[in-house]
């Protein structure tokens, strides 16, 4: 009996060795993109989304932050400006924001995928979540600025 404790209390360590090194929340989002929990409070731009989607026979994936949803399209910010791209034609989405409960001062990610949740639970976390304000000029739309981009700005003082 006291080696299945042994065993038993081995098993579990390392399982949770493996989930910290291996398996725990990742994020495709570039380094320094998403905020700090105490950043998130105060800023009011989307979470992070990798989507995958088909047209025709080909299937692609595209990366960004979430802008808006409305009823038949998803609207995303990527390097190259805004994209929209049907809902019928989405296969898969993740989506990773920040997780405002827990301990103060430490950031931890979450992530919400697309079709296991419905899609009404990633429009909460868009930049627009009510979906694109009318008359707004899609062109006008900028990507956030990296923390560690933010970080390296010198000021000078007057």
């Amino acid at each position: 009996m006291k080696n299945l404790s042994r065993y038993t209390g081995f098993a579990i360590l390392l399982f949770g060795l493996f989930y910290l090194v291996g398996c725990g929340p990742t994020t495709t989002a570039p380094k320094g993109w998403l905020p700090t929990v105490s950043a998130a409070q105060h800023e009011s731009y989307g979470g992070w989304v990798t989507l995958k989607y088909h047209t025709g026979d080909s299937e692609w994936e595209t990366h960004g932050e979430l802008i808006a949803i409305d009823r038949s399209q998803i609207f995303i910010l990527t390097g190259q400006g805004l994209t929209n791209i049907s809902l019928d034609s989405i296969t898969y989405m993740k989506l990773t924001t920040v997780q405002l409960s827990g301990e103060v001062g430490v950031d931890r990610y979450r992530q919400i995928m697309y079709p296991m949740k419905p899609l009404d639970e990633l429009r909460a976390h868009a930049r627009f979540p009510q979906g694109l304000p009318e008359g707004i000029d899609m062109q006008s739309l900028r990507s956030k600025k990296k923390r560690s981009a933010l970080s390296q700005t010198k000021y000078l003082s007057p």
